[in-house]
């Protein structure tokens, strides 16, 4: 879940013992810089890559970097197909009732951002009709409890808002197929300024301030 407010390590790494064959660490399969992806040469790098390998040192274990679609991630880990997951992922209820995770390694705030239309209003009547990029995976939650908690529904039509499942990138906003898009402050935000919207010609609604829990 890419919405992630709150990035964890999870399984049972820290308990990890000598004893353990090779661990699998399960990286999302789709890139996902600055944090993983491959290289020219098909290495993966990236600062979770990096993160995994210091884990491993610390515990003195030789592990092997297993790239699992994101979707099939946590039902990988219950399979024990992999044995721990290192990846931007929120921390859910629902989610711990069939994992575990470690303390945050980093926690940032999650955000819907669209092109300014001189209204920052997060009304519903602000929402209504719009196309709304949204992370999917446990990442839709905060984002179906803020469409709740609006009264609007996410089937589309003129009274609503129409979702459409929003990969890792801002694709859908630079190229106009959607309002707004899903986006985590520290990374899919700046991707945007790089594309050249200014912070001026952005309206950002944070989960937080919307009252959502995340």
């Amino acid at each position: 879940s890419r919405i992630a407010l709150g990035a964890a390590f999870a399984a049972l790494l820290a308990t990890a013992t000598p004893a353990l064959a090779d661990l699998k660490i399960g990286l999302a399969a789709e890139p996902y810089p600055p944090f993983a992806s491959q290289d020219a040469t098909g290495k993966w790098v990236g600062w979770e890559v990096d993160f995994a390998e210091a884990l491993c040192a610390e515990v003195k274990e030789k592990c092997e970097i297993v790239a699992t679609a994101w979707d099939g991630i946590i039902p990988a880990l219950t399979s024990k197909q992999i044995d721990v997951i290192v990846a931007s992922m929120l921390v859910t209820e629902k989610r711990k009732e069939v994992i575990d995770f470690t303390q945050f390694y980093y926690d940032t705030p999650p955000a819907i951002i669209g092109a300014k239309n001189g209204d920052k209003d997060a009304s519903a009547d602000h929402m209504k009709g719009k196309t709304l990029g949204v992370w999917f995976f446990g990442n839709e939650y905060p984002f179906l409890s803020w469409m709740s908690q609006l009264g609007l529904p996410t089937t589309g039509g003129a009274d609503g808002v129409t979702v459409i499942k929003q990969g890792f990138n801002v694709d859908p906003l630079i190229q106009k197929q959607a309002d707004c898009i899903s986006t985590m402050t520290y990374n899919e935000y700046w991707q945007v300024i790089d594309a050249g919207i200014t912070p001026e010609q952005l309206v950002t609604f944070k989960y937080e301030d919307q009252g959502v829990a995340t």
